[in-house]
């Protein structure tokens, strides 16, 4: 059985026009299914044309596919009929074998009539809400009304973004906000008319000079008065929600700061410990350099420098693992980037200080202490005693009888005069 067609008109047509009445008589001759009626406010239609939509006629096609037809059709479209058919196609594509178009105007409200209309014609549109315009099939000219074009923006195909977007009204537009979270990328914001597109629920924000709690408390009286059915919650101040909204973020925040400064701290232990202990191991070495000249500033920068030494090195590969890792840390970082030179930097800053002052103790209990433990057995006193007078430009260290502690010629520390 061959696909049955059905008839869409245009703007202000009805099903008695020459195209519909030709389309009868062939599918007639052809014994072809055939359906032609009139959109509402239309024709022999009951309803009020000037409460017309292209939405409201979109919906009257779809019931007549539905209720009057069976099987595949052929929708044929005439000026806005062709609108019309496109959309009763999006929703009902798998009813549908084929689309004929006569002068198909998809999208008219906007391209034929929004996009020419004067200055006055638009003032007249806001003020009376429609606007008569000359036209060659009608004397008193077609009323056009703001109902209808504001509904065209709703269904707009070839002029929308995407094949079957929502055009909307905008009525204001702001800067960029965060309106999730305060690690949101800022987004757009506009605002459309609350008639156009009512949400579930609605955000009220009101700015007051004196307690904002008891604002809120009359203003959730007036709700009530106006709809007791409608539930108010959520209430508080700005402070509260910015509050809550950060409260996870900062307890992440100061968890970790806990954490990393007990690591800081265990690492200055252990430097210091280690640092500590190397020095206690070279007190006979520092105590031959003290007496052989050297000074106490010179033993200081020599054990921070034995110090600092795997520091650095420790330092540069953390640096390195960082930047690895840095990336699993970006879901609690606000406004700082997983690999932020200054974080970096101080990262490096804050450790070298720890290292330093954890060795500069050692340091300085080595350069201020004295050597006992290189005297004479049961003597209490240094075993070693620079002459009086040099007569050789090497200085020479010898043990006392029955000492314990080796001599140590000048010649194996070259460093020191």
């Amino acid at each position: 059985m061959p696909p049955g067609i059905v008839f869409l008109g245009g703007f202000r047509s009805d099903m008695s026009g020459t195209k519909a009445l030709f389309l009868e008589d062939y599918c007639r001759r052809r014994g072809r299914a055939y359906v032609r009626f009139d959109y509402f406010g239309h024709g022999q239609s009951s309803g009020d044309f000037a409460a017309g939509t292209i939405g409201r006629w979109r919906e009257d096609a779809i019931a007549i596919i539905d209720s009057l037809t069976r099987g595949p059709q052929i929708l044929v479209g005439s000026s806005m009929g062709g609108w019309i058919m496109l959309l009763a196609a999006l929703a009902r594509p798998e009813r549908i074998a084929g689309l004929v178009g006569i002068a198909s105007a998809p999208d008219f409200t906007q391209e034929l009539l929004s996009a020419r209309l004067t200055p006055e014609q638009l003032r007249e549109i806001e003020e009376r809400a429609a606007v008569v315009l000359p036209s060659e099939y009608e004397p008193a000219g077609y009323l056009y009304t703001r109902a209808l074009i504001e509904d065209g923006l709703r269904h707009l195909l070839l002029g929308a973004p995407e094949p079957g977007a929502r055009w909307m009204t905008i009525v204001g537009i702001i800067g960029d906000l965060k309106t999730g979270a305060l690690d949101d990328q800022p987004m757009p914001q506009y605002y459309t008319p609350q008639a156009q597109e009512a949400p579930g629920s609605m955000i009220v924000v009101l700015r007051t000079a004196g307690d904002p709690l008891q604002l809120a408390r009359e203003a959730s009286g007036v709700v009530r008065a106006l709809d007791p059915d409608v539930p108010v919650y959520q209430v508080g101040t700005m402070e509260q929600h910015v509050s809550d909204a950060v409260g996870q973020p900062r307890f992440q925040a100061v968890l970790l700061a806990l954490f990393a400064a007990a690591a800081l701290f265990l690492a200055a232990v252990g430097i210091y410990g280690v640092v500590a202990h190397a020095t206690a191991q070279r007190t006979k070495e520092i105590g031959i350099r003290m007496a052989l000249g050297a000074d106490a500033a010179r033993v200081i920068a020599t054990v921070l420098a034995d110090g600092l030494r795997p520091v650095a090195a420790g330092i540069v590969l953390g640096l390195a693992g960082a930047a690895a890792l840095a990336r699993l840390l970006s879901s609690v970082l606000f406004h700082v980037t997983p690999r932020d030179p200054a974080a970096f930097a101080w990262a490096v800053v804050m450790l070298a200080f720890t290292a330093a002052a954890a060795c500069l103790g050692p340091a300085r209990r080595a350069a201020t202490g004295t050597p006992t433990s290189c005297s004479p057995a049961g003597t209490g006193r240094p075993a070693w005693r620079p002459r009086p007078e040099r007569t050789s430009p090497r200085p020479q260290a010898a043990p006392a009888p029955g000492g314990t502690c080796p001599a140590r010629s000048a010649r194996r520390h070259p460093d020191i005069s």
